[in-house]
């Protein structure tokens, strides 16, 4: 980015002579347009969740209580034994062209879904290495390929997420690893972290709007979906409404998130009058208008 000669002469740039700068370019370039939209607009664009947990800790039944019928999983971490008493749309890829031909087919709106679960990270992380490895004829992976494997996952979290902006909420699942994370110069901090490679797991977590650690509470065994990150764990909220601890029903987070009231709790219809005159009976076989009602 270029600085104004008058900005230099006269000391450093202020932030405001910077973003006239960045307007000054983009106005420049005819295949760049800003937009603009109101914080209330953004409501209804998606929200992409990041769950981790140890194994069998309940990250696959978790998504299970998604809405039946507006949500797809992609079963990576063949999960669907947990699945099986459920009417949810399951899909298996095989192949990572069976995975990127999901992707697509929810991108362009071929597949029409509100939600789309995608369990989980770590499994698909391991499939792509095992992938690169036999690909190459190698016994073990180079550190090239571990890193050719974090930038594959780097870019389709991000398309995943994207999703976001067609009203598509995605939910991650990943297991728990310990990590030391240096907290200060003098201090490294041991925290639990979803189990992806060193470089991808912090940033997996700073690429979604939310990021739950999922433990089951010592005191009344319940499982729990944590929020609120400290010590021991990452965890994350970018939204006002979701609590630090709450339960693994995911429709009821979403609802809230998106302002949706249950059923049970949604205005009801005012009761109308009764007409002067109640309408007569329709006879069998016989139509209302046949019966002397109107």
């Amino acid at each position: 980015m270029k600085l104004a000669t008058g900005d230099v002469e006269q000391g450093f740039p202020t932030a405001l002579d910077v973003l006239k700068d960045i307007f000054r370019e983009l106005e420049g370039d005819e295949g760049m347009a800003v937009s603009v939209v109101k914080a209330s607009e953004l409501r209804s664009d998606g929200k992409s969740l990041l769950i981790y947990g140890d194994s069998g800790i309940g990250k696959t039944h978790a998504c299970s209580t998604l809405p039946v019928g507006m949500t797809l999983i992609i079963d990576i971490d063949s999960g669907s034994e947990t699945l099986s008493g459920t009417e949810h749309h399951i899909v298996r890829p095989e192949t990572f062209g069976d995975f990127r031909e999901i992707y697509e087919g929810l991108r362009d709106g071929t597949l029409k879904y509100r939600f789309v679960a995608l369990d989980s990270l770590t499994e698909l992380e391991k499939s792509l290495q095992m992938v690169r490895k036999h690909a190459k004829g190698k016994e073990f992976i180079s550190m090239k390929e571990y890193g050719e494997t974090s930038e594959l996952m780097r870019e389709y979290v991000r398309k995943f997420r994207d999703l976001r902006a067609q009203g598509i909420s995605v939910i991650f699942t990943a297991l728990e690893m310990p990590m030391d994370i240096q907290a200060s110069e003098s201090e490294t901090q041991t925290k639990a972290v979803p189990m992806l490679s060193k470089k991808f797991a912090l940033e997996a977590c700073g690429l979604v709007d939310m990021v739950a650690r999922m433990v089951i509470n010592p005191n009344s065994g319940e499982r729990e979906l944590h929020f609120a990150g400290g010590r021991e764990f990452v965890a994350k909220t970018r939204v006002h409404c979701v609590r630090a601890v709450e339960p693994p029903d995911l429709t009821d987070l979403y609802r809230r998130i998106f302002g949706i009231k249950p059923a049970a709790e949604a205005p009801q219809e005012e009761k109308q009058p009764p007409a002067a005159e109640p309408a007569k009976p329709v006879k069998p076989g016989r139509k209302a208008s046949e019966n002397g009602n109107a």
